[in-house]
């Protein structure tokens, strides 16, 4: 639900930028006038305001659709036909906006998911790496003490028979006596 918020927020007008004024894109955009008049602040918090409302409920209210075309009509001499299909153009865009950036915010989220779980395998690969490195390694120091007949034992009580090609482990070799 904050997500849905916050991309409602942010598509309708709500987010700030770096001057700290709330961004009113879409409220410019539906009270844009022929004659270049500016819309106040009030106008374009109430609009925003509407539209958050709006975006977070997932469609426009009648209610609401019929406000701001009566303020549309009002303010900009459009008839109450051509203010309605303004209010849709300018909220169908608010959604397509809204549904972007909680788009990308999955998007993120599920970057951020790979990114943990590819740092996460990369480290049990290096401790198995590493493991194997060890075990390699006290193969090979075994592997060189039975090629240089040395005891390779680990048992110390049981020591290799001392004739040369004999192979038994014995204590006392059989084949000795």
């Amino acid at each position: 639900m904050a997500v849905l918020a916050g991309a409602a927020a942010t598509a309708s007008g709500g987010g700030a930028t770096g001057s700290g004024r709330a961004n009113t894109y879409f409220a410019d955009m539906i009270l844009r006038a022929p004659n270049g008049d500016a819309a106040t602040d009030a106008q374009r918090a109430e609009i925003n305001r509407i539209l958050q409302a709006d975006l977070a409920a997932g469609k426009i209210s009648g209610e609401d659709r019929l406000y701001l075309s009566q303020m549309i009509a009002k303010r900009t001499g459009l008839s109450p036909a051509e203010a309605e299909q303004r209010v849709d153009l300018i909220y169908a865009q608010a959604k397509q906006a809204a549904d972007e950036t909680k788009a990308k915010a999955k998007a993120m989220a599920a970057a951020d998911d790979a990114r943990k779980a590819a740092a996460h395998s990369a480290l049990w690969m290096f401790v198995a790496l590493l493991l194997g490195a060890f075990v390699a390694a006290i193969s090979a120091i075994v592997g060189g003490r039975h090629r240089d007949h040395s005891r390779v034992s680990f048992n110390p009580r049981r020591t290799p028979c001392a004739r040369y090609y004999c192979g038994c482990s014995a204590y006392r070799c059989p084949s000795s006596s």
